[in-house]
């Protein structure tokens, strides 16, 4: 019996959860933040803002384990994705109406959206949804469930 009904649901749960985590954009700013912040900031130093936001998502992440257990899993996966949705929203619609020219002015606008962006997502998304493989799954699968979900994980 390959397949156990105790597996399933735990594992397409796991998985649609990474599925988000993997493509919610964080990696994007992290990878190609110097390349975004030279484009859309006209007075900052795209490589000091890149500092600050590694820097907000360690410190984010060092209090996410106190929010899980004060403010609940899911409350704060939800809280998180909605943060996340509305940062990027912002920032989109500013890099729409300021694609011509950086507003100079403006520059504070898109970094706290970004800050809040990577600030939510290193509180909620990113560290939850390794945290629900390892607690999701009953014990006598916990192995096999969670080698599946982080396979499957890093195929997207």
């Amino acid at each position: 019996n390959v397949i156990l009904p105790q597996l399933v649901k735990p594992v397409i749960l796991t998985s649609i959860l990474m599925f988000f985590s993997r493509f919610s954009g964080e990696l994007a700013f992290n990878f190609y933040a110097v390349n975004i912040f030279s484009q859309t900031f006209g007075d900052l130093n795209p490589h000091l803002v890149a500092v600050v936001t590694a820097a907000v998502q360690l410190i984010a992440s060092v209090g996410s384990g106190v929010l899980a257990d004060r403010i609940g899993r899911k409350p704060l996966l939800v809280s998180s994705g909605l943060i996340m949705a509305i940062s990027l929203s912002g920032f989109g619609l500013y890099s729409y109406v300021c694609q011509e020219k950086p507003s100079g002015n403006l520059d504070w606008m898109p970094l706290i959206l970004i800050l809040a962006f990577e600030c939510s997502c290193s509180i909620g998304i990113q560290p939850i949804s390794w945290l629900i493989v390892g607690e999701l799954f009953p014990l006598e699968y916990r192995a096999a469930g969670s080698a599946l979900t982080i396979s499957i994980s890093y195929t997207f």
